[in-house]
């Protein structure tokens, strides 16, 4: 049985390929390699806005934040999504936020990172691109990431690059600001609560 981590470190390994589209054809929206352009339509903000129609959430959208809430959702489903990592955030820096409320749920030394964690990468301004851990490799100081719109190149951060993408950085990469923990414990209390049955003598 898969660990809860594990359940979207898994969702997202299936998304590996995926390119974003260059029209909102809903023919082809769930396809992966059809219809393939750089206008930022993606099946992650189109069925995030389903699942929360009362919140704002663009489509078409700069996508790589919506493409973790996605995992996410996907994974644990819409009453699990706010506990675990705050809600649904499709500007990074404010997804990086919601972490940095709860103490604990923000670690900026790589080598304290953990399978599970939402990565977050920075640029000369701001936090501008996100993804999740799905490995640490203490052996090579190395980070395994998958992320949505970047592009392919091993430890080079790559915004909105268009395609879900398998990412390798090593832990002094500069371009690293920090990755929050989404608050699994509260799904592993959830599992079991112990309670009395009682049970109707008939003696």
């Amino acid at each position: 049985m898969e660990n809860i981590e594990q359940k979207v470190i898994n969702i997202a390994r299936k998304e590996v390929g995926y390119l974003e589209k260059k029209n909102n054809d809903l023919r082809y929206l769930y396809e992966k390699t059809q219809n393939a352009g750089s206008a930022n339509y993606q099946k992650y903000s189109y069925d995030l806005r389903k699942a929360y129609p009362d919140k704002k959430i663009y489509f078409p959208a700069a996508w790589c934040d919506y493409f973790v809430d996605w995992c996410f959702l996907q994974a644990y489903g819409v009453s699990n999504l706010n506990s675990l990592i705050g809600g649904v955030e499709g500007y990074t820096p404010s997804s990086a936020a919601l972490y940095k409320k709860h103490a604990g749920a923000w670690i900026e030394n790589p080598a304290l990172f953990k399978p599970g964690d939402q990565i977050f990468f920075k640029n000369s301004s701001r936090i501008c691109h996100t993804g999740i851990i799905i490995d640490v490799i203490p052996s090579s100081q190395t980070i395994v990431t998958i992320e949505g719109n970047t592009g392919s190149g091993d430890n080079i951060v790559i915004p909105n690059g268009g395609c879900v993408a398998q990412k390798f950085y090593k832990f002094n990469n500069k371009r690293i600001a920090g990755a929050g923990r989404p608050a699994y414990n509260k799904l592993n209390e959830m599992r079991f609560i112990p309670h009395w049955i009682h049970i109707e003598s008939t003696g």
